[in-house]
């Protein structure tokens, strides 16, 4: 079973039961029906091989910082290589070159350098081999395996990339974006300022900041349905007991003219003892619960109750100023350089960044009518009911 997730990072995975995964960021950089079926084949021997049962768990993510440990762990380098192996072979027999893979390992370190300044080597803890060996190894077994072609399902590339037009390219509007320091749900309705020059994380469980120093977190996350913070408090305090949750103090508070309900305390932690301040807060049907962590209290707690007091209401002007980028094609004209094209299209992403998104060097000039990959930013706009500001 193959499903897409909602992420911005190029990455699929495979979970037990044959649950597959690719990501809208793993699509957006594909640029061949060819390179995704390498992709699935690769996620399909993982899954073949029986592959999960070698994983090695991270454990749920902590009770009190969510943050901490939200990544997927990969497969170890053995099995990695192993399905590059078992995948390419799958792909050849369901009639998709077996180099596909190669083009969108390449692309991948294309990114790589592009962000990092080098290809990612691996160090001792990191599992996944290194793209630049993956990309040599898969192009050489690719020349040693015989196949037919077989029609596929878009059809040339230009089919394949009509498919992913329109997708989101980065942060997308129904997760919520980052401006700065400030973060804007528009389907939920709020906005939050977070401490400037924190390290910013958004995830499907939390929205929130880590200092530089890693001394101090503060995020947000749905307590649950409902309207009664201090119930909500109170089943969170009684929950926290489990892991070393002490409460000192309890304070009804009013928050966007609401009542709220803030608890200070502290909690046991691998390296001592955490000071922790949360904040409870109804908001269209739904408690949400503001949480401070930190081990030097005097430096982030004023930091935490300045969080808590700039959640508001997400307002029109807001939404006007909301912009997520997306993927749109246009045609080549004959000799162009993408500098040139992505000056004539309006793109927002440089020549360099295109090329790596259409898996060209950025010299290259075109012949003429070449379907190519840009990105726009266009407004936000919310799905379902019109959005009508400022709702109770």
């Amino acid at each position: 079973r193959f499903a897409i997730v909602d992420d911005t990072a190029p990455n699929a995975f495979a979970l037990p039961g044959g649950y597959i995964y690719v990501s809208r960021g793993l699509l957006a950089l594909s640029n061949s029906e060819e390179e995704l079926a390498g992709v699935l084949g690769h996620e399909i021997a993982h899954v073949a091989l029986r592959h999960a049962a070698a994983r090695q768990a991270l454990g749920p993510p902590s009770f009190f910082m969510p943050m901490k440990n939200l990544q997927i762990l990969s497969f170890s380098r053995d099995l990695e290589h192993t399905a590059d192996r078992v995948g390419q072979g799958l792909t050849a027999v369901a009639g998709y070159d077996p180099g596909g893979i190669t083009e969108f390992l390449q692309s991948l370190d294309s990114l790589e350098r592009l962000r990092l300044g080098y290809s990612r080597l691996p160090s001792f803890l990191d599992t996944h081999p290194g793209t630049t060996n993956r990309v040599a190894e898969t192009a050489q077994r690719a020349g040693e395996i015989a196949w037919r072609p077989k029609p596929g399902v878009a059809g040339d590339r230009a089919g394949h990339l009509r498919k992913i037009e329109g997708l989101v390219v980065g942060p997308s509007g129904q997760q919520g974006i980052f401006r700065g320091a400030r973060f804007m749900h528009p389907d939920l309705g709020f906005t939050i300022r977070f401490p400037k020059g924190w390290e910013q994380h958004n995830t499907a469980r939390a929205v929130g900041a880590i200092s530089r120093d890693r001394s101090g977190q503060v995020f947000l996350e749905q307590a649950g349905p409902g309207s009664d913070p201090a119930a909500a408090a109170e089943a969170w305090a009684e929950k926290g007991k489990e892991q070393g949750l002490r409460v000192d103090s309890r304070k009804s508070i009013k928050l966007v003219g609401r009542d709220a309900v803030r608890l200070e305390g502290s909690v046991r932690g691998l390296g001592g003892s955490l000071r922790l301040h949360a904040t409870f807060l109804p908001w269209r049907g739904s408690v949400y619960r503001i949480v401070g962590v930190s081990r030097w209290i005097r430096k982030h707690e004023p930091l935490f109750i300045n969080v808590a007091r700039s959640f508001r209401p997400m307002t029109r002007e807001l939404l006007a100023e909301l912009r997520e980028l997306r993927l749109r094609l246009i045609e080549a004209q004959p000799a162009e350089t993408l500098a040139e094209l992505a000056k004539r299209s309006g793109s927002d992403w440089t020549a360099m960044q295109l090329g790596v998104l259409n898996g060209i060097q950025p010299s290259q000039r075109f012949k003429g009518g070449e379907l190519v990959k840009i990105t726009k930013a266009e407004s936000y706009r919310p799905e379902g009911a019109a959005w009508t500001g400022e709702q109770p």
